[in-house]
């Protein structure tokens, strides 16, 4: 298991800007591996080659991995989708929510999670944002605070209010991305967001 914690203060080890900076607005993010290898290859079949049996995949790991870890994952009201935008300019299909409906359909019985995958999702994206793969670090930066923040929309604050949300994704690169998910649900009203991803990109120099 990969954890990327940011923290609020003291020292730290972490080697991602945004653990040192003021208006970080996630508390944590959790990464079950690194995106290297197989992992990799099947994350790219599935978003970019139209591979999308690879949810079902995914499904299971991120529900296996949440069962495996109770203690951090059940404190959450709301487990939701890094939003993604499907129409022109973007996706043709909403890849992070599919994943959390295969998840669904794959815990126990027994066991309920609380997946946001009935009806809209509690945060989408309205419009098509710049890529950030290829871009510099203050490049994103300048995407992610500018077109990516204009294009979140909190749909429903009931849900979130005075909640605590876990967003998943399925690749963390520096967190730019989760800070303004983050950011548009705490201003809704949500009282902690954090994050859960299938993998995260190896700092340089890192295999």
């Amino acid at each position: 298991m990969v954890c990327d914690r940011p923290f609020s203060g003291g020292e730290t080890t972490c080697r991602n800007p945004l653990c040192n900076r003021s208006d970080r607005w996630f508390r944590w993010n959790y990464a079950i591996a690194m995106r290297s290898g197989q992992l990799k290859q099947a994350i790219n079949r599935y978003k970019y080659r139209g591979g999308r049996g690879w949810a079902l995949v995914f499904g299971r790991v991120l529900s296996g991995f949440l069962e495996e870890e109770p203690e951090i994952f059940r404190r959450f009201d709301v487990i939701t989708a890094s939003p993604t935008y499907t129409g022109l300019g973007g996706r043709d299909f909403d890849h992070t929510r599919l994943v959390l409906e295969r998840a669904a359909a794959e815990v126990s019985p027994w066991d309920e999670w609380p997946f946001d995958i009935e009806g809209e999702p509690v945060i989408v994206k309205t419009a098509a944002t710049p890529a950030m793969q290829g871009h510099s670090y203050q490049q994103r930066r300048a995407i992610s605070e500018g077109e990516l923040r204009g294009s979140l929309r909190v749909t429903r604050q009931q849900p979130i209010w005075n909640r605590r949300v876990l967003v998943y994704d399925d690749v963390f690169t520096d967190g730019l991305t989760l800070n303004e998910v983050a950011r548009a649900l705490r201003r809704a009203g949500a009282v902690e967001v954090c994050g859960v991803t299938l993998c995260r990109q190896p700092y340089r120099g890192q295999q």
